[in-house]
Formats: C-alpha cells, structure tokens, sequence
C-alpha cells in the first residue's frame, strides 16, 4: 500500500522513460494512471517491433527497410 492520496495520474511525459519506468513505478505503487501499459508503450515505442508484431498477427503491409543511423543512403 502506497502513501499516495491520488485518485489517478495522467502522466505528461513525452519520452520513453515517461513512457516505460514512470508508468512501472505507478504499477509497482499501485497508482492507476491513464493510458497504455508500460509494456504496450515500450513495444509502440519501437515502431519495427511493433510493425513485426502486427504483420505477425495477419495484417497486410507494404515492404519496408530499417534504415539505422551509421547506413550509407
């Protein structure tokens, strides 16, 4: 049990830390907050993984490349 007297958070942070650790903390505290879970926010976060996970469950898509920093255009 936390100390917290909060009925909900609604976080206001735009980064994946926002995204993943604060909205585990809130989990870990038993704080509900709204949105995604941290889970689902790091996989969407990631938009190759998330792109595989949807082709994986039968959606259609165009072919595409991951293109990475150091990759020569």
């Amino acid at each position: 049990m936390n100390n917290i007297d909060a009925d909900v958070v609604v976080p206001h942070m735009f980064c994946y830390p926002g995204y993943t650790s604060f909205r585990s903390l809130f989990d870990l505290l038993d704080i509900p907050y709204l949105g995604t879970a941290a889970e689902i926010q790091g996989v969407l976060e990631d938009k190759w993984m998330a792109r595989g996970i949807a082709i994986q469950d039968g959606c259609r898509m165009a072919k595409a490349q991951l293109l990475k920093e150091n990759d020569a255009s």
